[in-house]
């Protein structure tokens, strides 16, 4: 199906006959001087997955994939047609079938590869995209032209592939921390720290994981202040000598109120959650300034005593709503508690629910020394040190995975620790940054760790496909 250029001539010339042989017919044929690409898209196309072979090896296998949902947008003003999401990582990019749509009966070619020469384009034959190609559409006239660069985008990554940082970045001041917390808040992440003395508070933006500098606060924190940290509405707040502070930048503090909490535990999207001396859990809807106490379905005493991590998910068929997750240890076992939070104004204050697994489940919550949970993927990442009264088990064993708001905790391989971590005393803090980041903070070494799952950080804002 391959052609020089003069077998455009040829076709347009066959045209003019045909066009004189039917003159003395009643209708006339009308001529286009306009020419344009008005659709292109890709058909089905081959595409190379991974797999693990019976024997646990890795391997790979071809199979195929309808790509046609994937959009392309033509830039008629640039003369530029690409995908805006890009095509599945494996596919052949080399051999792709095209639909190329030509306003008025345009003819559509495409240039070599090799040379300046043209060929016809065709549905059913295979083009070459491994690199950007140039098509050339001409007006059924044939006095007109107009060029396109075609650029087919392949994802390079696989999606599924947790990439950390080739090498750990390492901060001294991070280093002399012996306790912390981190929150990430206004594109920052915030670590609040305990150095034997007195709270400490460093920042870097999310942008660039090495550029840390130190805040000091123009008010006096006390020291277990880094205890009490959550983000909410654009600001940092803390839990500080009975007084309930609020930050944009971590330096200036400003006094809310003095509700009288043990505990500042997070922030849902609509409100500040605390804990009391009392065990008693209290939320606020308006920025800290009134607390209510919240119901529970259960014993209070059976809410988590250490090492509490709040999460907040989002809620299925609901924008305003969403679930929270309360996740800590005790001395002999890990305990949850969940929530719906409906936001409506109809809606009714839903009670916190204790997750009472079973003892003999293989999937509860795992009850780790240092315990850091964040939301992640639509579920919960968590991770740990040591078993809370097994001394002989190993650190950092793995990162649990909760697919179901907490109920149940599985080892998940997807999730591995970079090579190289550290963190000695089981001192760090995990935090989930605004793009899907993951950060690693670490006592003791130093160590910051920046990574994410390779799916959740390409661009949200060039998913687009067809319906």
């Amino acid at each position: 199906m391959r052609f020089k250029f003069i077998a455009f001539a040829v076709l347009f010339s066959a045209i003019f006959m045909f066009s004189s042989c039917l003159s003395d017919t009643k209708d006339d044929i009308v001529y286009y001087d306009d020419c344009a690409l008005t659709a292109f898209s890709v058909g089905t196309l081959k595409i190379v997955k991974d797999t693990v072979s019976s024997k646990g090896e890795d391997s790979t296998y071809t199979t195929t994939l309808d790509c046609s949902r994937y959009a392309f947008t033509i830039d008629q003003t640039r003369g530029l047609i690409y995908n805006l999401d890009s095509l599945p990582r494996g596919i052949n990019a080399a051999k792709v079938l095209v639909t190329a749509v030509a306003k008025n009966g345009g003819v559509v070619a495409i240039k070599s590869l090799t040379s300046d020469s043209l060929s016809y384009y065709s549905s059913s034959d295979s083009i070459d995209f491994s690199q950007p190609r140039h098509f050339v559409v001409y007006s059924l006239r044939g006095d007109s032209n107009r060029d396109y660069t075609v650029t087919l985008n392949v994802h390079k990554q696989k999606p599924e592939e947790l990439v950390w940082n080739s090498a750990a970045i390492i901060n001294g001041n991070l280093g002399s921390l012996k306790a912390m917390k981190g929150v990430a808040c206004d594109g920052k992440v915030y670590v609040f720290g305990y150095d034997g003395s007195k709270t400490r508070i460093f920042a870097a933006p999310e942008s660039n994981a090495a550029a840390w500098s130190e805040i000091t606060p123009g008010t006096t924190l006390s020291a277990d202040a880094y205890k009490s940290v959550a983000a909410y509405a654009g600001k940092l707040y803390v839990y500080s000598n009975g007084s309930l502070l609020a930050s944009a930048d971590a330096k200036a503090w400003t006094k809310v109120a003095t509700p009288a909490l043990k505990l500042l535990l997070g922030a849902s999207n609509a409100r500040l959650y605390g804990l009391t001396t009392a065990h008693q859990l209290m939320s606020s809807k308006d920025g800290g300034a009134t607390w209510t106490a919240d119901e529970l379905d259960s014993d209070a005493g059976l809410l988590p005593a250490d090492n509490l991590n709040f999460i907040t998910l989002p809620l299925s068929g609901s924008t305003a709503g969403c679930r929270i997750v309360l996740a800590g240890t005790t001395a002999t076992e890990a305990r949850v508690w969940g929530k719906i939070e409906e936001n409506d104004p109809n809606a009714q204050n839903q009670p916190w629910a204790y997750y009472n697994v079973s003892s003999g489940s293989k999937y509860k919550a795992p009850n780790l020394n240092g315990l850091q949970a964040v939301g992640y993927d639509g579920g919960i990442l968590a991770t740990g040190g040591r078993v809370i009264g097994a001394a002989d088990s190993a650190p950092f064993a793995c990162f649990y995975r909760s697919r179901d708001a907490g109920i149940t905790w599985k080892p998940d391989a997807d999730y591995h620790f970079p090579k190289g971590f550290s963190a000695p005393g089981e001192v760090f803090t995990m935090v989930k940054d605004s793009k899907n980041y993951l950060w690693i903070i670490c006592g003791g070494t130093g160590q910051v760790w920046h990574g994410a799952k390779n799916r959740l950080v390409w661009d949200a804002a060039e998913r687009y496909f067809t319906e």
